[in-house]
């Protein structure tokens, strides 16, 4: 049985933001004493788990050139475009500053790199991220001064911005105090990184504690959707998920995110988004068909039997099991190897392992495996950093196993930049609204089609994550007598992804219904001209819309409300009709809020919702199945949302 324990209320505070670093102290691969057992694979020689003391630690994790590894709680990530190194940053620990509650922001961060992820090369010394005292929008002071802690640093690549983007941690010292957030972006994984000075407009609880930084592998935005995972501190014990915008370093806008609460006793679906404890040193990956989110609880510097939810997407629900029984991480009463997640990295190497990179905490005088906690806090000197290979039963369920020595094949895996080869690609036979595309790859992979009115696409199947060689996507609500194009994607288990494309016709309405097409390009008023009364058979009003030039994703004329502070307008469609699709641009600019929520409604019929990210082009269909001429549309961004290609039968 679990030994219950009870959380002293400045450990809950303090929410172990456990800074593992490396430095003068080890990171823990503890010494990794590791050998290259051959040219494609490397071996981890991990410490004892028996826990230790200050008086007999394992020796440290030392850099290519033979030094300490100094890196707090570092983040994990692989290089941007065509860069297929790994890289390892986090805070530097001053020499003078051994122990956590007298470290500060002193000495800066550093940066390793590395080919294998066991042999780490300094880079960039000294000029990563310094201690400033510049002035941010979300926090009153400096929030990188020499006075304040910083941890849980984690970076990211934007294929968009081409930048490196940072997240991490900052509170007051020594009192733990004013927890807030940082970013920071560099046009190189070792920086110079510069600070993000504007508020990153996340909700509420207006608390920051732990954090993580991940992009989905399975988006198909550009660039691929970015989330911010943190804890809300003391204000409410709970962790939130928050979509990020397309530079990774603002909330999405709309808001898109969600809260898992702590709950300690629930069933069925009352554990959607709930955790049995406060939950902080946030790891998260992807691995068919789920996403993995783990953490442990709040119990100061000593360890504690971590755990994880689930997930079909990011933004959930996050599920403890099917039962609702709560999943460790490693077998009850073992303290996750003595240590706390921070950061998992994969799938890497030939047998597509994920790799734990783990803290391990100790004081230098006694063993802090289990209350009393340890005092005074964890010496950087005595502590370590776990790196451990992740296991997967038959059903997902994952486990740390805490094995002394292991193996990974990372060489050849590095070599497999091959997509999937697509071949027999075929839509079948579409009915008037539905098709069924098919397809096979050379090798296992998962399955995923875009399509459209135009090779924009705009529209796409739900991922389904499975690896398979057979594969097949239906597509419904298609408008009748009307051509397609689709683009099938698949990628394997490496990441490498695979395309293909083509086009279809859907069967002609038995009822003989015609489809008509208004692309605007000629027949109404003088471009950039108000839009009034009937024009293409189309009744607009006379104090709504706007007839525009060329404009974003669109290359001709096209229409959108004629003023900014105008967020919905009407038209009326010939009698008898009813509205399938029309396409939608959202170009950034000057006085752009963001991201639009665009909605399409018609008395009785369903309303349509979809979201038009920056610089993107969509085409939204309705699925109307009865005549229903007068269409209402509504963006949340006004006038910054324009439409085109509006199809009626």
């Amino acid at each position: 049985m679990h030994r219950p324990r009870t959380y002293p209320a400045q450990n809950l505070t303090r929410a172990r933001i456990l800074t593992c670093w490396v430095v003068g102290t080890t990171v823990l691969l503890a010494a990794l004493t590791g050998t290259v057992a051959s040219a494609a694979s490397v071996t981890f020689n991990v410490p004892p788990f028996a826990p230790f003391t200050g008086s007999n630690p394992p020796p440290p994790w030392n850099d290519t050139a033979g030094n300490h590894i100094n890196a707090v709680s570092p983040g994990v990530f692989r290089g941007g475009g065509s860069d297929a190194n790994f890289y390892l940053i986090g805070v530097a620990v001053a020499g003078s500053s051994n122990q956590i509650s007298d470290y500060t922001f002193r000495a800066g961060m550093n940066c390793y790199s590395s080919t294998d992820l066991r042999n780490w090369t300094r880079q960039n010394a000294g000029n990563v991220l310094n201690a400033t005292n510049t002035a941010v929008q979300y926090a009153s002071g400096s929030v990188l001064g020499s006075t304040r802690f910083v941890f849980r640093t984690h970076v990211n690549y934007n294929s968009l911005t081409r930048k490196y983007v940072m997240w991490g941690k900052t509170s007051n010292s020594p009192a733990w105090s004013d927890q807030t957030y940082f970013r920071a972006t560099a046009d190189a994984p070792c920086g110079p990184y510069t600070l993000v000075t504007s508020d990153a407009n996340l909700p509420a609880p207006g608390s920051y504690d732990d954090d993580n930084m991940y992009v989905d592998p399975n988006s198909t935005e550009s660039p691929k959707a970015a989330y911010v995972i943190y804890a809300g501190g003391s204000l409410d014990r709970a962790t939130h998920i928050v979509k990020l915008d397309s530079t990774y370093t603002l909330a999405a806008s709309p808001a898109s995110n969600v809260t898992i609460t702590r709950l300690f006793s629930c069933s069925g679906s009352s554990c959607d988004n709930t955790s049995i404890t406060s939950m902080e040193g946030h790891s998260i990956f992807y691995r068919s068909p789920n996403y993995y989110l783990v953490g442990s609880d709040t119990t100061g510097w000593a360890p504690n039997d971590n755990y994880y939810l689930t997930a079909p997407s990011m933004l959930g629900p996050w599920r403890r099991s099917a039962t609702g029984t709560t999943r460790y991480l490693s077998p009850l009463d073992t303290e996750t190897c003595h240590s706390q997640s921070n950061e998992i990295i994969g799938p890497v190497g030939t047998a597509n392992t994920y790799v734990a990179f783990f803290d391990r905490w100790f004081d230098g005088t006694r063993g802090n495996w289990d209350p009393p906690y340890a005092s005074p806090a964890p010496l950087m000197s005595h502590s370590r950093l776990i790196v451990q290979p992740l296991n997967f039963d038959g059903s997902g369920n994952a486990s740390m196993p805490c094995v002394t020595s292991w193996t990974l094949d990372i060489n050849a895996a590095q070599s497999d930049t091959t997509p999937p080869t697509i071949s027999n690609v075929s839509p079948g036979t579409p009915s008037t609204t539905d098709a069924t595309i098919t397809w096979s790859t050379n090798e296992a992979s998962n399955t995923q089609v875009e399509y459209g009115l135009t090779t924009s696409y705009g529209s796409s199947t739900t991922l389904n994550g499975a690896l398979v060689t057979s594969h097949s996507a239906a597509l419904s609500g298609l408008a009748a007598n009307t051509r397609y194009f689709y683009r099938v994607r698949s990628a394997d288990a490496a990441g490498n992804l695979g395309v293909a494309t083509g086009s279809f016709q859907t069967a002609a309405s038995a009822s003989g219904a015609t489809t008509t097409t208004v692309n605007f390009d000629s027949g109404g008023p003088a471009a950039n001209s108000n839009l009034n009364n009937t024009v293409w058979g189309i009744q607009w009003g006379s104090s709504t819309w706007y007839y525009s030039s060329p404009y974003g994703g669109f290359s001709t004329n096209n229409i959108s409300f004629r003023g900014a502070t105008i967020l919905s307008g009407s038209f009326t469609l010939p009698s008898g009709t009813r509205l399938v699709s029309i396409r939608a641009t959202n170009r950034s600019g000057s006085g752009n809020p963001g991201a639009s929520t665009v909605t399409i409604s018609c008395s009785g019929q369903p309303t349509l919702s979809q979201l038009v990210g920056l610089d993107s082009t969509v085409t939204l269909t309705t699925n109307w199945s009865a005549a229903c001429n007068v269409v209402t549309i509504t963006s949340s961004n006004s006038w910054y949302t324009n439409f085109d290609d509006l199809v009626y039968r």
